[in-house]
């Protein structure tokens, strides 16, 4: 009996998981491939369902498909056999959230019957190499973001230092490198910006790591890490979120949303991550949407975020 060929992605928040996806589905149709995407966040709103243009597309919200969601997942998969089977699709792509733990995802896609309907090809780790030192000092942040970081990469077959150009020398880079192998020995490695290695992504044939980690618990999870939405932002402006991720700089991981600044008369969607917040002008917005912002961070809570 022939499985679905799946193709994981996962990642600690902001390392460009969402831009690898949308190359690694191009290039799939590029190939001939039907695909189908299910796209998990941990908010209540995905704020990147736009960028998706695809038939066959399922989401998982307000959770993690790893542990809160596996109910979801399951359903989801069942449908995704369906769709196999009568040939509407050929290949799926699953992204996790940015504290999604891998390892629990494989043991579903290992147990029955989900082993005799799938074929896990790739489990694919996206790192932002800027920030993987932090990630994983001890100096700089929690037990709980050292310990996702860790099982993310543990648990990967194949990957992605991403934002190379973000760092300054090649001293850290060499450091970045012996981090990542001191946790994953034998995974396919690929040091890029932007996500680019799709190529070499589907050339390899990798091997998923199984061992356990040494004196860690079994599977991370994110008690911690808290998303905070922020719904009818017409009112809140560029420097407002400037603001709040200054204030809050301690605590922040993640943020992304679309606003309005009345100073400007203009919509924005921004991104935050790795400590960089970006712009980028919304040239024509539904009437029906009043814009949003999710927020994710250590211990976040709706009174921090003071708009």
């Amino acid at each position: 009996m022939r499985k679905m060929p799946v193709y994981l992605i996962n990642g600690f928040l902001g390392s460009g998981k969402t831009t690898m996806m949308l190359k690694m589905i191009k290039k799939l149709q590029d190939n001939g491939s039907k695909v189908a995407v299910l796209l998990n966040e941990l908010g209540q709103t995905n704020l990147e369902r736009h960028m998706f243009k695809e038939d066959n597309f399922f989401e998982l919200l307000n959770g993690c498909i790893c542990c809160s969601l596996q109910d979801d997942l399951k359903k989801v998969m069942h449908d995704l056999s369906g769709l196999y089977k009568n040939g509407t699709v050929d290949v799926a792509v699953i992204e996790g959230t940015g504290v999604a733990n891998p390892g629990e995802i494989h043991e579903i896609l290992n147990q029955h019957p989900f082993s005799d309907l799938f074929s896990l090809k790739e489990s694919v780790c996206i790192t932002d190499a800027s920030m993987l030192q932090e990630y994983l000092s001890v100096f700089s942040s929690s037990k709980e973001v050292r310990n996702l970081q860790k099982q993310q990469i543990h648990h990967a077959s194949y990957i992605v230092l991403n934002k190379i150009d973000l760092i300054d020398q090649k001293t850290d880079l060499e450091k970045v490198r012996k981090l990542v192998r001191k946790i994953n020995a034998d995974a396919a490695l690929k040091e890029t910006s932007y996500g680019d290695c799709i190529e070499d992504l589907f050339q390899t044939h990798s091997s998923l790591a199984r061992t356990p980690i040494k004196n860690e618990e079994k599977y991370a999870h994110h008690r911690e890490i808290k998303a905070v939405k922020i719904q009818n932002t017409a009112n809140v402006g560029r420097n407002d979120i400037h603001r709040i991720l200054s204030d809050l700089n301690e605590d922040m991981i993640r943020a992304k949303g679309t606003i309005y600044d009345q100073s400007e008369a203009q919509w924005y969607h921004f991104q935050y991550a790795s400590g960089k917040l970006q712009w980028e002008k919304v040239k024509k917005m539904s009437s029906s949407r009043h814009g949003e912002i999710i927020f994710i961070g250590t211990n976040l809570s709706r009174e921090k975020v003071l708009l």
